[in-house]
Order: structure tokens, then C-alpha cells, then sequence
């Protein structure tokens, strides 16, 4: 969404997500952080779900962008 807003000339409208989205990547990154030290990613299996579930639920956000960009955030 932000990187269409820009392209589109529209970059003042993306000020506010701009500031959740990088809150939402800081909150992601310690949360991996502290998985990590727990020991969530030794077992292959975790691991494979992790991925295949990510590739999910991105598909999920482009399907609800598409339906309302709002909604996908």
C-alpha cells in the first residue's frame, strides 16, 4: 500500500501508516527476537509451519487489501 501511494504521487496520504507500519515491524522483530531465544526455531517442523503459514497469511492481506487496503492493516 505504501509503495503504491508513493509510485501514485499520493506519499502524504502514507505519513500515518508509515508510522504504524514501522511500529508493527519494531514489535515484529523483538517478538522474533524473543521466539528465537526460546528456542522456537531448532525443530524442522516448526520451522516448516512457520514458513507455510506465512505464505498464507500473506495471501489473506493481499486478498483483504484488494477488498480495502484500510483492512489489511
Amino acid at each position: 500500500m505504501l509503495h503504491l501511494y508513493e509510485t501514485l504521487g499520493w506519499w502524504r496520504r502514507s505519513a500515518e501508516a508509515k508510522r504504524v507500519h514501522f511500529a508493527q515491524e519494531v514489535n515484529e522483530f523483538h517478538h522474533l527476537l524473543v521466539m528465537e531465544s526460546l528456542g522456537g526455531d531448532r525443530r524442522w517442523a516448526d520451522r516448516f509451519f512457520a514458513q507455510h503459514a506465512a505464505i498464507i497469511y500473506y495471501w489473506v492481506l493481499i486478498a483483504l487489501w484488494l477488498l480495502s487496503p484500510t483492512t489489511a492493516y
